[in-house]
C-alpha cells in the first residue's frame, strides 16, 4: 500500500473513531448548568426589614417559595435598620435580642450564602426566639455554625451590621419591611405569588421561564374637577394606591 493510501486509511479511521463517539453523547445546552438556567438580567430583590418584626419575617417566608422556584433569575438580599450610636453600640426597635437577630443573620448570609435563607426561615417561625435560636436553626439548615459564631460574636458581626443599617438608611429605608426590586421601590402584595408575578413582571419578556403567570393589563381613569385645588395629591395618592394593587396599569 502507497504512503499516500495508508494516510487516507487512518484519516478515514479517525473520523470514523469521531463519529461513534459524538453518537454516545449529547453536548449540553449552553444556556443550562448544574445550578440551573443561565440568566443574563438577574431581577434584584432588597429587603430592609427587622429580625423581630412580624412584618419583616412575613415577607422572609412570602419570598421563600419564589427564591425556591426562581432563584437563578434573582439577586436577593436582606439588610437590617437599625441606628448606631457614636461609640459603636446599636439600637434596634425591638431591643437588643433584634440588633443581635439582625447579626446573625447577616453573619449567615456572609458565610453560608447557598443555605442561610433556610436558617433564616427557622428563626422566622420563632420570633421570640431570636437571636438564641440561630445555632438550631444553623443545624436544621445544614449550616456550619463555626464561622457564624466568630462573626456574630466578634467584631465583623458588628461591621456587617453597621454597613447593613447604613446602607438602609442611605435608601430611606425606615420601616420593616422597605423592599426594593431592581431598585424601584415595591408596594405589591407579600404572598408567594405576588413575588413570583413581580420578578416575572421585571425580566425582559425573552427571558420569563415558561412558568410566570400572565398578567393582564388593568386600566384605570381618574376623573378630576379643576376646582378642587386639593384634588391633585388625593388624585396621586390613589394612583399610588391602585398601582400597588395592579401590576400592570394604564392609568389615565
Amino acid at each position: 500500500m502507497s504512503p499516500n493510501a495508508t494516510r487516507r486509511r487512518a484519516l478515514w479511521t479517525t473520523l470514523a473513531v469521531i463519529a461513534a463517539v459524538g453518537l454516545t453523547h449529547c453536548p449540553p445546552k449552553q444556556t443550562q448548568t448544574d445550578a440551573g438556567p443561565v440568566v443574563k438580567n438577574k431581577v434584584k430583590v432588597q429587603f430592609f426589614i427587622m429580625s423581630q418584626c412580624p412584618y419583616g419575617t412575613q415577607v422572609q417566608e412570602g419570598i421563600a417559595p419564589t427564591l425556591e422556584k426562581m432563584g437563578p433569575y434573582i439577586d436577593f438580599k436582606e439588610d437590617f435598620i437599625a441606628q448606631q450610636a457614636p461609640d459603636g453600640s446599636f439600637s434596634c426597635l425591638h431591643g437588643e435580642p433584634e440588633c443581635k437577630g439582625n447579626i446573625a443573620e447577616l453573619c449567615a448570609a456572609k458565610h453560608s450564602p447557598d443555605k442561610y435563607f433556610k436558617m433564616v426561615l427557622c428563626m422566622a417561625k420563632d420570633r421570640p426566639g431570636i437571636p438564641d435560636n440561630w445555632k438550631k436553626c444553623a443545624t436544621e439548615a445544614g449550616v456550619d455554625p463555626a464561622p457564624i459564631e466568630t462573626c456574630y460574636s466578634g467584631q465583623e458581626g458588628k461591621d456587617l451590621l453597621a454597613a447593613s443599617s447604613k446602607l438602609a438608611e442611605e435608601k430611606g429605608a425606615r420601616g420593616s419591611p422597605t423592599i426594593f426590586v431592581n431598585d424601584q421601590p415595591y408596594r405589591g402584595g407579600r404572598t408567594a405569588e405576588a413575588f413570583e408575578i413581580a420578578v416575572c413582571m421585571a425580566l425582559p419578556e425573552a427571558e420569563r421561564p415558561k412558568t410566570c403567570p400572565v398578567v393582564k393589563e388593568s386600566e384605570l381613569t381618574i376623573l378630576n374637577d379643576k376646582r378642587c385645588k386639593e384634588c391633585g395629591v388625593r388624585a396621586q395618592s390613589m394612583k399610588t394606591q391602585f398601582e400597588s394593587m395592579f401590576l400592570k396599569l394604564k392609568v389615565n
